[in-house]
């Protein structure tokens, strides 16, 4: 260049897209496949649920991972082996969906907060990484009146609630 300084060539990385947003910056959470908008004072937010998951939790029984939504459309009887044609391979005996994740749809500005404080792995994460999760008293009122159950939790919830079906009640008695 002619000031003497070499040219510098800067890239600034953004990312835009939510799912990916959230997932760089807190990649130990499991996130829903189905984040949905909220309004609080004339503006939009993107909420989207997180899950702590593990494989190793005691006493359970384990069942595989995946958009569980996606397969329930296709294939319901063998949704917790296949989705989208591929088979899944992760496994885990413990999900609670301890976080909610809001995206300013403004500018991006993510917050976590915590809303199940007796999750011991959310705690653990709470203590790597202070100050990033939030308290649940700390979102506003009007934000808070807006959150949902989880789509994928109450889908998992029921396909293992499914297992004890009964389609032949004299067996029953």
């Amino acid at each position: 260049s002619r000031s003497g300084y070499p040219r510098m060539c800067t890239r600034n990385r953004f990312q835009r897209q939510i799912e990916d947003r959230v997932k760089t910056l807190a990649p130990f959470l499991d996130y829903d496949a189905d984040p949905y908008t909220a309004i609080e004072h004339g503006k939009m937010y993107w909420v989207i649920d997180a899950y702590t998951s593990s494989g190793y939790y005691p006493y359970s029984e384990s069942v595989r991972t995946g958009g569980a939504k996606n397969a329930a459309q296709t294939n319901p009887r063998n949704i917790l082996q296949y989705v989208n044609g591929e088979q899944l391979t992760d496994q885990v005996n413990y999900v609670r969906n301890p976080v909610k994740v809001v995206v300013d749809a403004y500018n991006g500005d993510v917050s976590f907060y915590v809303f199940d404080p007796e999750d011991h792995i959310i705690r653990a994460w709470e203590n790597t990484s202070p100050g990033m999760l939030k308290q649940r008293s700390e979102m506003e009122d009007e934000l808070e009146k807006q959150i949902r159950y989880p789509a994928d939790l109450i889908l998992r919830q029921g396909l293992g609630y499914s297992k004890f079906h009964m389609t032949n009640t004299s067996v029953f008695y």
